[in-house]
């Protein structure tokens, strides 16, 4: 449960920074929908890293 917590919580950042950067709502709603997967994707995959690197 903490781990998902963690993971949607760094998921919102990473989009909130590229959100900024990119403006991606002229994109339409599949690109935003594709961009939110994403930084779910990268977000468990950076505490996954993490975990590995404790254990």
């Amino acid at each position: 449960m903490f781990q998902l917590i963690v993971v949607l919580i760094i998921a919102f950042v990473i989009f909130r920074i590229i959100h900024r950067l990119f403006d991606i709502t002229y994109f339409g709603g599949k690109a935003l929908f594709t961009m939110i997967l994403g930084c779910l994707v990268a977000s468990y995959m950076f505490v996954e890293f993490l975990i590995s690197l404790v254990s």
